[in-house]
């Protein structure tokens, strides 16, 4: 399991970004689900957007966020969730590596020998998933392999 912090590294060079918007897998578009595990955006609220970058700083790679109408806090708990404002949930494949409440993470320990799909979701206060139009606001990047 890679270890993470919001370290803030000073280098910035050979950046990768990508802005990706997944849809819900069918199984969770179920109307039985309990309806708190999303948070559905109304349609005329401005959207949050997300992008995000990785830099490679020493052995661990430096995520850099950059969001419209969204901003990152680390308020959570809230029952009624202000969805201009969160956090996001970072994943490596399938596996929760942190939390973000800040536009920037840092990954430590990923095996070099393989490529990474990295995954970025927002968070509303209260840990919902938000969604709009259907689709999950989310961002990925592919951090590649480098020789060991």
């Amino acid at each position: 399991m890679a270890r993470f912090s919001p370290i803030v590294a000073a280098s910035l060079t050979g950046l990768t970004m990508a802005t990706v918007s997944l849809g819900l897998p069918e199984q969770l578009r179920d109307p039985s689900l309990p309806p708190s595990l999303f948070l559905e955006l109304d349609e005329s609220a401005p959207k949050p957007t997300i992008s995000v970058s990785a830099t490679r700083v020493g052995q661990g790679w430096r995520l850099e966020f950059e969001t419209e109408n969204w901003i990152f806090s680390d308020l959570c708990g809230r029952t009624k969730p202000v969805v201009t404002e969160g956090h996001a949930h970072v994943f490596a494949g399938d596996n929760k590596i942190g939390m973000a409440t800040l536009p920037v993470f840092f990954i430590d320990d990923l095996p070099d020998n393989e490529t990474h799909e990295i995954t970025v979701s927002l968070r509303g206060p209260d840990h919902r998933v938000l969604v709009t139009d259907g689709e999950v606001i989310s961002a990925q990047v592919t951090l590649p392999a480098q020789a060991g």
